[in-house]
C-alpha cells in the first residue's frame, strides 16, 4: 500500500493577543493571516475536502521534505542537525521532534493510501 503525508503548513495563525507574545512569554512577530481556517479542525476538514475532491494532490514525502527545509533555509536556520535518518519519512520525523523540541509545536504528519483516495473520488464523482 502506497502511503504518502498530508503537510500542513502555511496559514497557521498563533494569536498573542495583542501583547506581541505567546501565553508562555514567547515572543512572537505579528503577521497577516489571510482569511481560511483557524482552528486545527477547520484546517483538517477542509484540507481532506480539498484532497477528496481532487482540487488538490497529496505531496510525496519528498516534496514534504522538501517544503520543510526550504522553510527553514529561508529564516537561516541550520538543517544539518535537524533532518536525520535514511527515509524522507524518518527525515520529517526528524524535524518534527524538533519542532516540539525546540519550539513546542508538534507536527501532524497524516498517511492516505492513493489508491484509496482515488477509488473515493470515483464514487463521489457518481454521486455529484
Amino acid at each position: 500500500m502506497e502511503k504518502l503525508p498530508f503537510f500542513i503548513h502555511g496559514n497557521l495563525d498563533h494569536r498573542s493577543g495583542g501583547r506581541g507574545q505567546c501565553g508562555d512569554g514567547t515572543p512572537v512577530t505579528p503577521e497577516p493571516v489571510e482569511g481560511g481556517p483557524f482552528r486545527l479542525s477547520d484546517f483538517m476538514a477542509e484540507r481532506a475536502r480539498e484532497i477528496l475532491s481532487g482540487d488538490s494532490e497529496l505531496p510525496t514525502p519528498e516534496e514534504a521534505l522538501s517544503l520543510a527545509f526550504e522553510a527553514l533555509s529561508s529564516v537561516e536556520i541550520a538543517t544539518d542537525t535537524i533532518f536525520q535518518g535514511e527515509s524522507p519519512f524518518d527525515q520529517l520525523r526528524s524535524y518534527g521532534r524538533w519542532l516540539h523540541q525546540t519550539h513546542g509545536v508538534r507536527q501532524f504528519l497524516l498517511c492516505a493510501s492513493m489508491k484509496r483516495i482515488k477509488m473515493v473520488r470515483k464514487t463521489m464523482g457518481k454521486i455529484y
